[in-house]
């Protein structure tokens, strides 16, 4: 590492004890408790990135409990794999996770301030400059190739140290030192006022051996300092966004750093909503382990171009997204968004649609509407064309088209709902006119409102796991307990294409999987 690291977190041993004492202290009084635990359970095949097939056996369990008392919070939350979900690049092959670990723990305190110590989750202003966060849908990237076995298999990159937030009607303050697995020690502090227009901010981050490059993990120390204005006026809505960094220490010359801002306009007209947003990023790092800045296009065009699609690169690209959409009054809504993306022209802050700039355009539509008898019906189209890398000689246009049709079986005698959907996307290369047909057929049948079945179809033309279709089924049934306790079962099995999952810009890749999964998840 670039620095030395200091150690901000409480021991497990001191914080188990702190457990004891605060447990101990409230025996006699009312004691809330709360919390989830998840438990997995897969059996199957895996294709590896090399191209070979493993056998994969994993179990997984978290369990995740919140403990009130009077103004006091306690959080703990533990993690079992034996082994985890996903092995593929993060552990070799003759390899296995099998760890038990205290994976977040924080006690608060709630009055005039907000006070913790332990872990924590908060976003300054959107997300440009800092943005702490847990995702379960999302691999940790750094265990990649670090070999880490101390991570769940989830994005958390909380910090883990002290809090303050104040939180009041003319202003609010937050302050926050601590540290990570993807950055050494964080110096932050966030203030906002609010005005009747407006919300007005500025925030200052600090951070050592922030994790550039997952294979060397490579640190630098940067500094960055922001301000940013939500507001309306009238029928207008607007906000900006600019962050300005300074590289300290690290790989590249100190003195180095980066820019980004965020802007959107919005109006609200005769029942028609339209907004803008513009994306000007150039910083320190292609994307830093604190921050998750907005996007600025469609997380999910189709289900199909998600799989494999455009991902922001935060160290250089500007963009715009224009979104439109309509409510009408027999129960119909009309969404229209177009987004272009390229490296950023010195010459200009707006995209340009050229291969040789990294370019990418989007186009999406989505129309649905409410029809009698609880009817529901949904249609999607996309188009997108992007550059595959610059100077690869790969341009791809990708049109999707989708549909959807929820509907009861009264008609058939039968209990319950379906939603009948299907998709289809041809790909193409613009270069060598070569063509991929894609296409996703899936029944969502729900007989009770606690139960539902999933059927899904999916056919991929030169798929890279070599089957042109796979089949899969999943159950889910919702039941309950006693009193205080609701379960969710799900049984999962077939096959899984495999693809990128994307959440904020934030991406992990699942392998094509064959076999079985069992997931119960249990609230009290």
């Amino acid at each position: 590492m670039a620095c030395t690291r200091v150690s901000l977190s409480l021991s497990k041993l001191q914080f188990c004890v702190t457990a004891v004492l605060f447990l101990g202290s409230t025996a006699m009084a009312q004691v809330g408790l709360s919390g989830i635990n998840r438990m997995l359970y897969g059996n199957g095949d895996v294709q590896l990135s090399d191209g070979q097939d493993a056998a994969r056996q994993f179990r997984e369990e978290v369990l995740d409990v919140n403990l009130n008392w009077n103004r006091f919070q306690m959080n703990l939350a533990g993690a079992v794999y034996h082994p985890s979900e996903f092995p593929d690049g993060r552990i070799q092959r003759d390899q296995q996770i099998r760890e038990e670990e205290l994976i977040r723990r924080s006690l608060e305190w709630q009055g005039p301030l907000l006070v913790r110590v332990g872990h924590t989750h908060t976003t300054f202003g959107n997300g440009l400059g800092l943005s702490l966060y847990r995702d379960d849908q999302l691999e940790n990237p750094l265990l990649t190739e670090t070999l880490r076995m101390d991570t769940p298999s989830t994005w958390d990159n909380a910090a883990d140290g002290a809090y303050v937030e104040y939180s009041g009607s003319l202003f609010g303050v937050k302050a926050l030192y601590g540290e990570s697995d993807y950055y050494g020690v964080l110096h932050a502090a966030n203030v906002e006022y609010f005005h009747p227009w407006a919300m007005i901010g500025a925030s200052w981050i600090a951070a050592d051996d922030v994790i550039q490059d997952p294979v060397s993990m490579s640190g630098q120390h940067i500094e960055s300092i922001e301000g940013y204005i939500d507001g309306s006026l009238g029928p207008i809505a607007f906000g900006y966004n600019y962050l300005g960094q300074r590289l300290l220490s690290g790989e590249k010359n100190a003195g180095d750093g980066g820019l980004a801002s965020y802007a959107t306009l919005g109006t609200d007209l005769f029942g028609w909503y339209m907004q803008l947003s513009h994306k000007y990023y150039r910083m320190a790092g292609d994307k830093l382990m604190l921050c998750n800045p907005p996007i600025v296009q469609q997380e999910i065009p189709t289900k199909l171009i998600a799989r494999k699609r455009k991902q922001t690169n935060f160290q250089d690209e500007t963009g715009l997204q224009l979104d439109v959409s309509h409510y009408f009054s027999d129960g119909a809504e009309l969404q229209l968004s177009g987004a272009w993306a390229s490296q950023i022209d010195d010459g200009s802050p707006l995209p340009v649609m050229e291969e040789s700039f990294a370019a990418y355009q989007e186009y999406t539509g989505r129309y649905s509407r409410e029809l009698s008898g609880e009817r529901h019906l949904t249609m999607t189209g996309a188009y997108t064309e992007e550059t595959a890398q610059v100077g690869s000689g790969d341009w791809y246009r990708k049109v999707g088209l989708g549909a959807s049709y929820l509907t009861p079986l009264s008609m058939l005698s039968l209990p319950g709902r379906a939603e009948f959907s299907a998709e289809l996307m041809n790909k193409e290369n613009l270069d060598n006119e070569h063509e991929n047909l894609a296409s996703l057929l899936y029944l969502d049948y729900f007989p009770l409102q606690s139960l539902s079945l999933n059927l899904t179809a999916d056919y991929e033309e030169e798929s890279e796991s070599g089957d042109d279709w796979v089949y899969s089924g999943e159950l889910r049934y919702d039941f309950s307990t006693g009193q205080f306790l609701d379960h969710s079962l799900t049984v999962f099995i077939g096959d899984v294409r495999g693809g990128l999952v994307c959440s904020s810009g934030n991406c992990r890749l699942v392998n094509p999987f064959s076999g079985y999964r069992l997931q119960l998840e249990t609230r009290f």
